[in-house]
């Protein structure tokens, strides 16, 4: 999988959601389109996935099995790494 991620980051593509493992339909799914409604209320990548995430933890699919296979790789629409702090990435951000 780290082969395929790595292949998009470098054709420039700036944000990959993959998964680990061969996940259910049905709740890849919910996920998927919680995901997508985050992202549409303007939710940074790696925090829209984060809230679809918990989302399905607490729902009937609460099982790990069904939502931790996914990961984000690539840069926040702020422009910061994947992981990295938002404030981090804001230009009001007091400089360190």
């Amino acid at each position: 999988m780290v082969g395929w991620t790595r292949a998009f980051i470098y054709a420039g593509v700036p944000n990959v959601v993959s998964s680990l493992w061969k996940v259910d339909d049905d709740a890849t799914s919910r996920l998927m389109g919680s995901f997508y409604a985050k992202l549409g209320q303007g939710v940074a990548t790696g925090a829209a996935l984060r809230a679809a995430q918990r989302s399905e933890s607490a729902g009937a699919s609460s099982h790990p099995y069904f939502w931790a296979a996914f990961v984000h790789t690539g840069v926040d629409r702020l422009g910061a790494p994947a992981g990295a702090s938002q404030a981090a990435a804001s230009p009001e951000a007091p400089e360190a």
